[in-house]
């Protein structure tokens, strides 16, 4: 296999496989960065509804400034019962290895909502020294 420009040949993995560029454009319209999503936190859109899935106890230790602590069993219900559904819904977890936030979108975009992940989830957003806070969950009613 010989390489060109310095990646693989044609024979090998690369863009020009099949399906490979519509996968790349799909995730840039199902994930969102922690950059992005600073910016509408910073702004106070009211278009998006950040949702945590993880546990109440990781909630409260720390969370994205805004954000509703839903758990994934209840998750679709809760929004159902109390989320007429015309925002973006953006979802984080723990970070990219835990798969709750993912499980979280698939079952809500199943239901109709407009589903966003974040990118490295709550883990990254910190990491990059985004603002965060503390305290017990917000009641869905509140949005």
């Amino acid at each position: 296999m010989s390489a060109t420009r310095g990646g693989p040949s044609q024979e090998g993995w690369g863009a020009r496989e099949s399906g490979t560029t519509s996968y790349f454009a799909e995730r840039l319209r199902h994930e969102m960065s922690a950059v992005a999503l600073r910016h509408h936190v910073d702004q106070a859109d009211a278009d998006f509804l950040l949702v945590d899935v993880r546990s109440p106890a990781d909630y409260r230790e720390g969370h994205i400034l805004g954000a509703v602590n839903l758990e994934l069993p209840l998750l679709v219900q809760s929004l159902q019962d109390e989320y007429p559904g015309e925002r973006t819904l953006v979802v984080y977890s723990h970070d990219d290895g835990c798969l709750l936030s993912t499980e979280a979108a698939a079952a809500l975009a199943e239901e109709g909502y407009r589903v966003r992940l974040l990118r490295g989830g709550f883990s990254y957003w910190k990491a990059q020294g985004h603002p965060v806070e503390t305290g017990d969950p917000f009641d869905v009613d509140d949005y």
